[in-house]
């Protein structure tokens, strides 16, 4: 077994001072800070927020005469609580893998999109 040494205060303050000062020097704090310079938060693949407050949402249904590029941006809209007149509608690229489903018919956007953009927005308002 070995034989357990005792360390003085003394040389403790001065191993922890050597080691504190090895860590200090050893870190790098990089001037260009990549998250200061954010253009937009885009906190879901359904809105956008850029930093002059001007908001884009993605409608990932087709427009064919129900109002979704009405009705389902102003959902996200109100739960976001963003001025309408700020608010752009962009018409989503097929990508079922990020938006689900783009099938559009029956009145089917709204009733099966109401809730998930509800919260898209409620978590772009919290962020």
């Amino acid at each position: 077994m070995s034989e357990i040494s005792k360390v003085s205060r003394r040389d403790f303050v001065k191993v922890g001072g050597l080691a504190g000062a090895g860590l200090v020097l050893g870190v790098r704090f990089p001037r260009d800070r990549p998250w200061a310079r954010a253009t937009s938060l885009s906190p879901n693949a359904f809105v956008e927020i850029d930093t002059s407050g001007k908001v884009s949402i993605w409608v990932s249904q087709s427009e064919m005469g129900q109002g979704v590029f009405t009705s389902l941006p102003m959902l996200l809209a109100e739960e976001l609580e963003a001025d309408w007149e700020s608010v752009k509608v962009l018409q989503a690229p097929a990508h079922p893998d990020k938006y689900g489903s783009q099938m559009t018919g029956g009145s089917s956007a709204v009733r099966g999109r109401w809730e998930s953009l509800r919260t898209a927005g409620a978590t772009a308002r919290e962020m």
